[in-house]
């Protein structure tokens, strides 16, 4: 038996510290600008290589800007570029807690009005749950506000989870449980298949604010999918930029980076193929996800 804590926002599991209350001061203070760009997926489904992309696109193939080690997180007064996850990080009041570290270090809203243009904003939120867009989706963005929607196969998107977060695999859950659970949707952000219908048909519906990647098309094809996303954002390339970001984002170059720095102690970036499923999976189980 497992203990495993979430906080829960309008009713749907969330990350551990996301309060009603904390979600409600978020709702009412968050601020999009234009230029700012919004990386959201389901949990494991290819946040960390978009992130990626998109900072090395920006920052225009050099490496050096960015620290996968520490999750490329954008540090107040350190950083000129890096992800915000404000679901993560800003609360209220002041909070000093040394067990908040990485992408769950605490900074202001000051902090997170005051970073620097673009601002790259990482959310695993359901459509209905975009902060400051409550039930509004996509609709509520400002102009010049690009969001980046990734998804993932199912069954690749449960196998990864089941070596992260509270890493069910090491706390002894067989691999058929933790599948049964994630089914169910008891898990941080709720249903997979809700969490990506719902996106799904908010991006069909504002295809000048929002773009659908897909993991599986990362793999097959890295180099086309980031001149789509230099496309979709207007950031200019050159094939040379291209290179680069193509080279310092694959999995290898990234799991490299954050283990000579000493990040990936949690085994983040664990694989990055896809296809794990097959390891896992029972024909029986199969048929339970279709």
């Amino acid at each position: 038996q497992h203990t495993v804590t979430f906080g829960v926002a309008d009713g749907i599991p969330n990350l551990s510290g996301l309060t009603q209350e904390r979600a409600d001061y978020l709702n009412s203070k968050i601020v999009y600008k234009a230029g700012d760009i919004i990386i959201v997926s389901y949990p494991k489904c290819g946040t960390t290589w978009t992130e990626q992309c998109v900072l090395l696109l920006l920052c225009q193939g050099n490496n050096e800007l960015i620290d996968p080690s520490h999750k490329n997180i954008y540090i107040p007064g350190v950083s000129t570029v890096g992800k915000l996850w404000p679901e993560a990080s800003i609360y209220e009041r002041p909070i000093l807690d040394e067990k908040l570290v990485g992408e769950f270090a605490a900074i202001t809203l000051e902090d997170f009005d005051n970073a620097p243009s673009p601002r790259v904003i990482k959310s695993h939120a359901r459509c209905e749950q975009l902060l400051a867009c409550q039930n509004q989706g996509l609709s509520c963005l400002p102009n010049g506000v690009k969001t980046l929607v990734v998804s993932r196969n199912p069954l690749d998107a449960c196998v990864s989870s089941y070596y992260h977060a509270f890493n069910p695999f090491k706390c002894g859950w067989p691999f058929e449980a933790w599948a049964a659970v994630w089914l169910t949707g008891n898990v941080m952000f709720g249903s997979y298949f809700e969490w990506v219908r719902d996106w799904y048909y908010d991006v069909k519906r504002h295809p000048e604010k929002a773009m659908w990647l897909q993991y599986e098309d990362m793999q097959t094809d890295p180099r086309g999918q980031i001149v789509k996303i230099a496309a979709f954002l207007e950031i200019p390339v050159t094939d040379e930029i291209v290179d680069k970001v193509l080279h310092y984002s694959s999995f290898d170059s990234m799991k490299a980076s954050a283990e000579a720095k000493g990040g990936n102690a949690n085994g983040h970036l664990r694989q990055g193929k896809s296809g794990d499923w097959r390891n896992h999976f029972t024909p029986e189980l199969v048929t339970d996800f279709r």
